[in-house]
């Protein structure tokens, strides 16, 4: 996974809507970073995002 990430590919990844995805960059609850006309996100993020959303699974087991 490269540094970055486009809204798009976010939007695929988190199975969340593109204004649910601004609404939040807004808000500041998704770090983003824009260069030029186009909007990324951290990739690091998103497996933040992952690794707390496989956390409680392993636990279980």
């Amino acid at each position: 996974m490269s540094q970055f990430i486009t809204i798009d590919e976010a939007i695929k990844l988190l199975h969340i809507s593109r204004p649910t995805i601004s609404r939040r960059i807004k808000t500041g609850e998704i770090p983003a970073t824009k260069i030029g006309t186009r909007v990324l996100i951290p990739s690091a993020f998103i497996q933040q995002l992952e690794n707390k959303a496989m956390k409680p699974q392993i636990e279980a087991q």
